[in-house]
């Protein structure tokens, strides 16, 4: 099966910056555990480029999603994220929703990628990813175990109803 590291194509379209008053360390909490319960919407500002995509990126790994988007992905990805609200000063945009992927899968082929560590053992990068499809099954996005505050990843199926639907803002790097 292909997969892909979820991207953003922050050259050509909008993207989302914290408030100056909320510490970035927020931004672990983002790690594949649910939100929703406890959720209380942040304030984020916009960082505009030439276009307004569908898709917008708050720092490396979080995607927030407009209305459009989440009505054409919820269908294939909504039992593994949370769309959560939040809060911008750009009413032309819409509600827009942070997307926190719950799926954290043990997925990661060690045997056949090609991972550097640190010395404590720890991952410092991965440089080739191999996932076990038995782990990923029909998971359509996800994270991976270990390194849940680094890229998401999503299937094909996610990468072709994306690019149907005429959704932009995302980029899909094998």
């Amino acid at each position: 099966m292909k997969y892909y590291q979820l991207g953003f194509d922050t050259d050509k379209f909008h993207s989302f910056l914290l408030e100056d008053d909320i510490p970035y360390k927020i931004l672990n909490d983002y790690d594949g555990k649910r939100l929703s319960e406890t959720w209380k919407p942040i304030e984020l500002k916009l960082y505009k480029t030439d276009l307004t995509g569908s898709v917008f990126r708050l720092t490396g790994h979080l995607p927030i999603f407009d209305e459009k988007a989440v009505a054409v992905t919820k269908p294939i990805i909504g039992d593994y994220v949370e769309y959560l609200p939040i809060l911008h000063h750009e009413p032309e945009l819409g509600k827009m929703h942070l997307v926190n992927v719950t799926a954290v899968l043990d997925c990661l082929d060690f045997n056949r990628s090609r991972i550097d560590y640190f010395d404590d053992g720890s991952i410092m990068s991965v440089l080739n990813f191999v996932f076990d499809d038995r782990q990923v099954g029909a998971t359509p996005i996800f994270r991976i175990k270990g390194l849940e505050l680094k890229n998401l990843y999503v299937s094909e199926a996610f990468k072709n109803v994306f690019e149907s639907s005429g959704l932009t803002g995302l980029v899909f790097k094998i």
